[in-house]
């Protein structure tokens, strides 16, 4: 006996946060009767998550039978069936975080499961006069839920609340030497910042998010009045129809979200006077900064690509 397919889903009539899986099973006809189920859902490298609870009926469960008389058998002993079982596991708030934690370390933002399990068979045994036996086989399944599944239709009905995908993709442009050097050089330092800020996010040093911030901002500096970047930027931001009003107010919210983000890093304002009360940075507030500087960072790699067509 072992596992055809296995799915996976939450099981929204729990209050505690519960995958609920529907499994395939292959059995040899006349010869194997399932009883039981049990063992583990765990982590890729092996660590356990949560016990697999195998209370649910099977489907189909009457009509799998083994034949006992001799002669009786309608098969010939190499006939396959398929019953279906459902199982569930209830799994802990800390557990949920880890594989949070561990489906954003990942490049394809996936959550991986293994499923370990031990089926318990009625098993005619043919090569000893016809005896029934219970035999333990192991059934191991790795399961892979795609980032867009998981966002969807798991981590809400899990408590880890809604998420909106953003998807940045770096363009390798064939610039002019001087520009190339430029943007290519600002955009990748600006992507090495943001992939510290989203480790940082994960730590939970919500602090330490702030100062990687800032240096992203650094990078460009576009609140400059003399900085190289800012003349070249609204160049590009002009094709796209920005009114020279329209691009001066883009650099004055940049400016003031630098502001903004220096209170959570200074104890004392641009004059010295003490800051009332010492603002301590919430995960709500990394999140906004992260979320806020990867938006403008791709709006500069956006525009970049109006280069091209130069």
């Amino acid at each position: 006996m072992w596992i055809k397919k296995v799915e996976v889903g939450v099981d929204e009539s729990s209050i505690d946060p519960r995958f609920l899986f529907r499994a395939e099973f292959e059995y040899v006809v006349d010869k194997e009767i399932p009883l039981f189920i049990s063992g583990f859902l765990k982590t890729p490298d092996g660590r356990k998550l949560a016990a697999i609870d195998s209370e649910q009926e099977l489907s189909g469960y009457d009509n799998i039978v083994i034949p006992i008389s001799e002669g009786n058998s309608s098969s010939s002993g190499n006939e396959r069936s398929v019953y279906s079982r459902k199982f569930s596991a209830t799994i802990s708030k800390k557990a949920i975080d880890f594989l949070e934690h561990q489906r954003l370390s990942r490049s394809t933002k996936s959550v991986l499961l293994k499923v370990e399990l031990e089926i318990a068979t009625l098993y005619l045994d043919t090569f000893s006069g016809k005896a029934l036996k219970i035999e333990r086989q192991p059934g191991n399944m790795e399961i892979e839920i795609e980032q867009s599944s998981w966002l969807r239709n798991f981590s809400e009905k899990l408590g880890l609340g809604e998420f909106l995908i953003i998807e940045f993709s770096k363009h390798h442009i064939q610039l002019g030497a001087d520009l190339k050097s430029m943007w290519t050089e600002k955009l990748d330092r600006a992507l090495t910042r943001l992939g510290e800020m989203h480790t940082l996010l994960n730590e939970g040093k919500w602090d330490k998010v702030f100062e990687t911030s800032r240096k992203v901002w650094d990078i460009f500096k576009l609140y400059k009045e003399d900085h190289d970047s800012k003349e070249e930027l609204k160049k590009l931001f002009e094709k796209n129809n920005y009114s020279e009003l329209g691009f001066e107010d883009l650099l004055k919210s940049i400016w003031h979200l630098h502001e903004f983000s220096s209170k959570f890093i200074h104890d004392k304002g641009k004059k010295g006077q003490d800051l009332n009360p010492i603002p301590v940075p919430q995960k709500e507030d990394a999140y906004f900064m992260y979320m806020w500087t990867m938006g403008f960072v791709n709006l500069i790699n956006e525009k970049v690509k109006g280069i091209v067509a130069e």
